[in-house]
């Protein structure tokens, strides 16, 4: 509901850490920008995005299949942002943070 009044995200950095998502993101304010906020997302018939389209049934039991959606279809990071917090992490040491190695894990693995 940020389109109605002309605000649209910039996802940096998405997570999934243990048992919780976070997500960090700028929100913009353009309506201009907001007009072509339907290219982010996808609504479909599918069991996956990513998946080709299927019909309205499940050709094994006959189910009709729940409409899914919108399901973000841009990048879900920023390589720039987690560049410069690789950066600014690597200024740091395990003594300033007991999560070092596992926050230097996991930029390193979201830059690959």
């Amino acid at each position: 509901h940020a389109n109605r009044y002309g605000r649209y995200i910039v996802p940096l950095l998405s997570l999934s850490i243990d048992f919780y998502v976070r997500i960090f993101l700028q929100i913009y304010t353009s309506p201009h920008e907001v007009k072509r906020s339907a290219r982010h997302s996808e609504s479909e018939y599918n069991f996956n995005p990513t998946a080709p389209k299927v019909d309205r049934k499940c050709e094994h039991c006959g189910s009709t299949y729940h409409m899914g959606g919108p399901i973000w279809s841009d990048p879900i990071h920023s390589s720039q942002f987690i560049s410069q917090l690789q950066k600014q992490l690597s200024d740091f040491n395990e003594q300033d943070f007991k999560t070092h190695k596992r926050m230097h894990g996991m930029l390193q693995v979201l830059s690959e």
